[in-house]
């Protein structure tokens, strides 16, 4: 999905152009398009806020280490930025798109966040900021764009609220949860007509007006009976559905060499289906010494399996990729090295994952898959480990089969196995 992020000032509205991860720096910084020495009235700040000691990584794992956070324009002093910025961050979490022109939703907030991730009670000077984006916010709703508009709770915002209400409803948040919860809610009816997924997008059970106001009691125990079932399949043992797991930790105390929203698992838990333990399947006749299975299947070293996520019935991909809902798993295998085809309707995500003891394997797949995967996810080659799939979100339909191979190398044994599979749509 396409955002744009309105960060208001009373000078008049700054849009985040960029938001890129830097490895190599030693200090996270603000920017603008014009000029790429840091603005050094926020850089400071904005290096700590997405810190360790920040409060963004109080409610997600924020990437980084460090990030340049690029604006069209410079932002006067003041913490006010600090709501949209962690907006922007929430967006880049979840695999989607910071954009300055064509977005498919808007979002407009201010507010300071504090240590215990509420919104810090002052004067904003909203009706000045208001009227400084008010032609900006016009122009969203005359194209049709889903307008959000977050104010910080108080009489202020009240007062704003009714000034606004020709041109948008805002909602009204106390915390950055809260905040959090209002895009989560917003997202569901304002998606609708989105080209994100056709097959993802089913009526909301929330209005409009509902889901950009502050909770009612009743949303907040749904919201809150979700997450307690998701926190109890967690401790059962079980992947959580949803697509931005939290990576687990090795058993000698350090993380594993995942991304950010691969889930982290045992073996067991994505042992293939119809085969015993340390079976895996290639052709007889690459010249490996082989092994023969209770089912007479040959074994491989890269043992390769693929996972598909889909949508629960009455559910969608949007729900699932914003933990609202728990997506299917479904493990499949390959026979000689081909896999079965994949509907790609309903399919949210696809992993790919490899067993064989603490092997590490390096997989390079071919650049017809990413013609449906999300832009943060396009990652050519990469690394697998035993049990931790690499997961791959998915953005939209194919309009024709998509045939494509992956090979699959072990730095333990001098050999490449090529693997083929095909997202196809119903009726291929």
């Amino acid at each position: 999905m396409r955002v744009a992020i309105i960060v208001p000032t009373t000078a008049g509205p700054a849009l985040v152009i960029r938001l890129d991860p830097r490895q190599n720096l030693p200090l996270s910084f603000v920017n603008t398009a014009a000029d790429y020495q840091p603005l050094t009235d926020i850089s400071e700040r904005y290096h700590d806020f997405v810190g360790p000691a920040g409060p963004l990584r109080q409610v997600f794992d924020v990437g980084g280490p460090q990030f340049a956070l690029t604006l069209d324009r410079a932002l006067e002093t003041g913490r006010s930025w600090e709501l949209p910025v962690a907006i922007a961050h929430w967006f880049r979490f979840h695999g989607h798109e910071i954009v300055r022109e064509k977005p498919d939703v808007a979002i407009w907030a201010t507010g300071a966040i504090q240590s215990d991730l509420s919104i810090l009670p002052d004067i904003y000077h909203l009706k000045t900021k208001l009227e400084s984006s008010r032609g900006a916010l016009a122009l969203h709703k005359a194209n049709g764009i889903p307008l959000l508009v977050i104010l910080p709770n108080g009489e202020e915002s009240r007062i704003i609220g009714t000034q606004i209400a020709d041109l948008v409803a805002p909602a009204t948040v106390s915390t950055l949860r809260e905040a959090f919860d209002a895009l989560a809610l917003f997202l569901k009816p304002a998606i609708s007509g989105l080209t994100i997924r056709p097959s993802a997008l089913s009526t909301s059970r929330f209005s409009k007006a509902r889901a950009i106001s502050k909770m009612t009691p009743r949303t907040a125990a749904v919201l809150v009976l979700v997450f307690l079932g998701m926190a109890i399949v967690y401790l059962a043992g079980s992947e959580i559905g949803a697509l931005v797991a939290k990576p687990q930790m090795a058993a000698n105390g350090s993380a594993p060499a995942v991304s950010p929203g691969v889930p982290t698992n045992s073996p067991d838990q994505f042992k293939p289906v119809g085969t015993s333990e340390g079976a895996f399947l290639t052709p007889p006749d690459d010249g490996i010494a082989n092994t023969e299975t209770e089912a007479g299947q040959i074994t491989l070293a890269t043992g390769m399996s693929l996972v598909e996520y889909r949508a629960p019935k009455d559910s969608s991909c949007i729900e699932v990729l914003f933990e609202l809902a728990v997506a299917d798993k479904t493990v499949i295998e390959p026979s000689n090295q081909r896999f079965p085809e994949s509907e790609s309707s309903g399919l949210c995500a696809l992993a790919f994952n490899h067993r064989h003891g603490a092997q590490v394997v390096e997989v390079e797949i071919e650049d017809s898959f990413y013609e449906l995967v999300m832009k943060s996810d396009q990652v050519r080659t990469f690394r697998l480990h035993s049990g931790q799939p690499r997961m791959f979100r998915l953005v939209g339909r194919p309009h024709k089969a998509i045939h494509y191979s992956f090979s699959v190398k072990s730095k333990s044994e001098p050999y490449e196995t090529k693997y083929a599979h095909s997202l196809t749509q119903t009726g291929e």
